[in-house]
């Protein structure tokens, strides 16, 4: 992380090319305002000459004319491109990134807005500036609800010095990694035996490949089945709703979901009994039930789930600590509920309630298959 002056840019820029790196991603300062200076440093740095892209200050000018305003002096600083840089594209903003080669190192200037770093980097560096793996095969198997030490003993038996495993943890699951490191050998079959003989004896843990998440296999599973869910969260604060909602699609049976977060809520909204809240507690099997049933027939959702529990840092007692949840799932007249206990800070607990819930009705045969 550096300064917006140019010499800690210098210094920086001067510690990277005394080292032997390949690939130098420098993301930041490429807007109009007087701090964004990166293109400025790295030009007197490498010593380049700069000039004025016409063609696309025309472009710039139209864009904000299509915008009913006038485009500001500044921006004339985004058409600038430097000698012996090639221009990198940038579909979801104003300031297009530069490719620059110094001896073997590979440097990308790029926005500093997340989504712009994204698609630059997807649709222009991906595959015209890094190298191939296509001699590499590496296979990603998604994991949840079980820790690497329990998987790693599941599959033993399949460990071999010809293919690489590694186990990735986070807090929502483990990736599993697979390579196949033997040089030179194309048979393809071999390692994906391989993988398919680990994704089975992980299962049920196992879910899906690569980039798949949890979401997107669940919803897909409901699609399937023709059901509808709803969703009724104190905790998790609508983390569940988003999550679902991130699924391309997920509107075909995603009804709808309520954050019940008082007691009021749950009571007036929801249908909860204020006497099973008196008696058991707003974090409780019994309330998790009555807000799964709740929701379900307020939507007329097939599946319906009740998540409540004490992400903190405050609210714990003895009886109930910090990271207790209930989770319950109402389908038809069944109840599917569990308690759980993740005490692993306020934001790691809704990721893992959340995701539980989606793994929980994964889990039911009767539900989605």
């Amino acid at each position: 992380s550096v300064g917006d002056d140019l010499e800690s840019i210098h210094s920086a820029l001067s510690i990277i090319t005394n080292n032997k790196y390949d690939f130098v991603f420098i993301t930041g300062g490429l807007g109009p305002t007087h701090d964004d200076i990166t293109v400025e440093a790295f030009q007197q740095f490498f010593n380049l000459n700069k000039s004025i892209d016409k063609d696309y200050l025309y472009k710039l000018n139209k864009k904000f004319e299509n915008r009913g305003i006038e485009m500001p002096k500044i921006n004339k600083n985004q058409a600038i491109v430097l000698d012996e840089c090639e221009i990198l594209n940038n579909s979801f903003g104003t300031a297009r990134g530069l490719f620059y080669k110094y001896h073997k190192i590979n440097f990308f200037i790029l926005p500093g807005v997340p989504l712009e770093v994204r698609g630059i980097f997807n649709t222009e560096i991906k595959r015209a500036y890094l190298p191939s793996n296509e001699s590499i095969n590496i296979k990603i198997i998604k994991t949840t609800g079980c820790p690497e030490s329990t998987l790693s003993s599941l599959i033993e038996d399949l460990f071999n010095s010809k293919f690489k495993i590694a186990f990735l943890p986070h807090f929502t699951g483990v990736d599993i990694k697979l390579e196949d490191i033997r040089n030179g050998n194309r048979e393809k079959n071999i390692f994906m035996e391989l993988c398919d003989k680990i994704y089975k004896k992980t299962k049920p843990f196992s879910y899906g490949w690569g980039s798949d998440t949890l979401q997107l296999i669940v919803i897909n599973l409901i699609k399937e089945k023709k059901k509808t869910i709803a969703v009724a969260e104190s905790c998790t604060g609508g983390l569940l709703s988003k999550m679902i909602t991130d699924v391309q699609g997920s509107s075909k049976v995603f009804l709808g979901g309520i954050v019940a977060y008082s007691n009021d809520i749950k009571n007036s909204i929801l249908g909860v009994n204020q006497n099973t809240i008196s008696n058991f507690g707003a974090v409780s099997k019994e309330t998790a039930r009555e807000m799964a049933l709740g929701i379900r027939k307020m939507y007329k959702s097939k599946i319906g789930v009740g998540i409540t529990g004490i992400s903190g840092p405050d609210g714990g007692s003895k009886s109930k600590p910090v990271g207790l949840v209930f989770i319950c799932i109402s389908y038809k007249d069944k109840y599917y509920d569990k308690e759980f206990t993740f005490a692993y800070g306020r934001d790691n607990h809704r990721k893992m309630t959340a995701q539980t819930a989606l793994n929980m009705i994964r889990l039911k045969n009767d539900i989605i298959n």
